[in-house]
């Protein structure tokens, strides 16, 4: 099967779900976004470059306000795209340590929605990690009861 055809089937196999979230992981280049962008074409579903939009809504924030506002600025911006299907992608503004989230928890958050993500990080059966030990950014997770769309 293809990577756009396992996103779409993914999708379907969502629906009517409590949490409605799904993965898409690989490699660095690996042709994640290109999978989704090709998906989001296909089917319709709106595709979200996260990090410009919450980039542009944060400039109206005080610095000091921003880690209190965010979690209610990306909530804003998918609902606003008004579809039960969401593609979110450029993602990496959320690990950013001022803004004090808790990306994936995040992520589930907004899964009333069906959204399917381009997880930034590495990814295998068992976690989910995003930059390394030591990195300020870093974060891992457990990946158990999340569907992951492995594209290579």
């Amino acid at each position: 099967m293809d990577d756009v055809s396992e996103i779409v089937q993914t999708v379907a196999s969502l629906a009517g779900a409590y949490e409605r979230l799904a993965l898409v992981v690989g490699e660095a280049g690996s042709g994640k976004s290109t999978a989704l962008a090709a998906a989001a074409e296909q089917e319709g579903w709106p595709l979200i470059n996260v990090g410009l939009n919450l980039s542009e809504r944060l400039l109206e924030v005080a610095p000091q306000h921003r880690a209190a506002r965010v979690s209610g600025l990306i909530a804003d911006i998918v609902a606003e795209a008004e579809s039960s299907v969401v593609l979110l992608d450029d993602i990496e503004v959320l690990f950013e340590p001022s803004l004090q989230l808790d990306p994936l928890g995040l992520l589930r958050d907004l899964a009333r929605y069906t959204t399917v993500v381009v997880w930034p990080g590495e990814a295998d059966s068992d976690s989910l990690t995003y930059a390394t030990p030591g990195h300020p950014e870093h974060r891992q997770y457990s990946a158990a009861h999340l569907p992951l769309i492995s594209v290579r």
